[in-house]
């Protein structure tokens, strides 16, 4: 059970998001758990066959104040001269609640398309969707989420016909830039979401290459069925609890079936199976060959869905195949830029192959795209900040931290030994060992998997510095 959790923590965005696998999980991990030797041996038995290499919102002082350790860090200080946009899940006006996720799936795939555009930096899914109540303050809306231009929209869906509504909004003026509605069959909601990403890129200021917008055109599916499956699976699966999950593995398994070319099918039925063994709901090792299979399925219909390559670069990373690994994380990160889970799990690789500070430039930039889940972003750059050697910054980092963990407490008496602090050193690891009497320094290193041993052998004499 232990190295399944292990596992899925690896390969979670969602949640390293939207949470572990649990985010491929919202959603492939965010947090920096140990990883057995059980089910890395499982791994490499399973991985033989493989034939494709690959709550409370923040307000707008909080999501300034996360960026003021960028102004030398040219990665993250770029961002800020694209044009920043927030879409807001588009409003349910059927008067049937459980048409919500249509509505939330429509404006969550315009986010994929807009995020695949180098040209714009886009808010996260889970931070724009949070502020789903306040889509009417245009202003005050924007500064929070400190987007430049909000796109927002409603649904009235009526049998087989949909209303769609949208508007472009410039939060700087609350002049809105273009609205249209839109009467339609449903067999037309493709070519719909083409057209409102189409209409929010070019009025854009940065006039956005035309070339680009193919990119907007990779469809999940041709198949409306399997399409509406697939929308109330991935909106099931962002509710995380046993039964949304059982519900979320059922309606991706009929979109499977409904359409089995539809590759963000099998791939979202793989990041289902990843938060159910992340959170316990299943723990037969029956599910990780259930896994391997769906990524395969899925990248061998479509090579660009950076979902697979994402998860298969964890995959490779608990292979301790680093070349590998590092090929899948760079081949996400060209196809979607802008996903949080994909910069932080590509920042956690960076700093694991002992490029530390490169690793820190992408986890502040996946802090700036995704501040609503501050603990699992500060995580990731507190750790690479510590391998770093940039002990105060981590301390720093580590103390915004809203609930400390047992792992929590072991960086930060590894920092405060290598800042020769011994009073708050051994308070840390006090903390540590209350939390977790049986606490092995050794295997806390081992199973962070650094590729180099000076690497490792830092971090294993920083905490028995400390005490532990």
């Amino acid at each position: 059970m232990e190295t399944f959790n292990q596992f899925v923590t690896w390969l979670n965005d969602n949640e390293t998001a939207l949470s572990a696998f649990a985010a491929l999980v919202v959603i492939i991990g965010v947090t920096l758990s140990p990883m057995g030797s059980g089910l890395r041996r499982a791994l490499s038995r399973s991985a033989q066959d493989i034939q494709i290499d690959k709550t409370m919102a923040p307000g707008a002082d909080q999501l300034n104040g996360q960026s003021n350790h960028q102004d030398h860090n040219n990665g993250a200080a770029s961002l800020s001269d694209k044009p920043s946009v927030a879409v807001l899940p588009f409003e349910n006006l059927s008067g049937d609640a459980e048409q919500a996720y249509f509505s939330e799936g429509i404006a969550e795939d315009i986010i994929v398309a807009l995020s695949k555009l180098h040209s714009l930096f886009v808010i996260a899914r889970n931070t724009s969707f949070a502020y789903k109540e306040l889509s009417g303050q245009g202003n005050n809306l924007g500064k929070a989420l400190g987007a430049r231009y909000i796109v927002q929209g409603s649904v009235r869906k009526m049998g087989e016909r949909a209303r769609i509504n949208a508007q472009l909004i410039d939060t700087e003026t609350d002049e809105q830039l273009w609205a249209e509605r839109f009467d339609r069959d449903l067999d037309d909601v493709f070519l719909i979401q083409d057209e409102i990403t189409a209409k929010v890129i070019s009025i854009l200021p940065s006039r956005i290459e035309a070339a680009d917008l193919k990119r907007t055109h990779n469809k999940p599916t041709h198949n409306l069925k399997a399409y509406e499956y697939l929308l109330r699976g991935k909106y099931h699966h962002h509710l995380r609890t046993q039964s949304d999950n059982a519900m979320a593995y059922e309606l991706l398994s009929q979109a499977v079936e409904a359409d089995p070319n539809s590759a963000q099918a099998f791939a979202w039925r793989a990041c289902v199976i990843g938060q159910a063994l992340f959170r316990g709901y299943r723990d037969d090792e029956a599910a990780t060959e259930e896994i391997l299979k769906d990524l395969r399925a899925a990248l061998a219909l479509d090579d660009e869905d950076f979902e697979c390559h994402r998860v298969f670069s964890g995959v490779y990373t608990i292979q301790q195949n680093y070349d590998r690994a590092l090929f899948h994380a760079q081949r996400a990160f060209e196809l979607n830029p802008n996903d949080p889970r994909v910069i932080s799990q590509y920042g956690e690789l960076l700093v694991l192959i002992g490029d530390a500070e490169a690793g820190i430039e992408m986890q502040q930039q996946a802090l700036l795209v995704d501040p609503y889940s501050p603990d699992d972003r500060l995580t990731h750059l507190g750790f690479a900040q510590f391998s770093a050697r940039r002990y105060q910054d981590a301390v720093a980092t580590f103390k915004k931290i809203s609930s400390l963990g047992a792992k929590h407490h072991a960086y930060l008496a590894a920092c405060y030994a290598q800042l020769n602090d011994a009073v708050s050193a051994e308070q840390q690891a006090a903390e540590v060992l209350r939390m977790e009497p049986g606490f092995s320094a050794e295997e806390f290193v081992a199973q962070l998997q650094y590729k180099n041993d000076a690497d490792a052998q830092h971090h294993l004499e920083a905490l028995r510095l400390a005490g532990l």
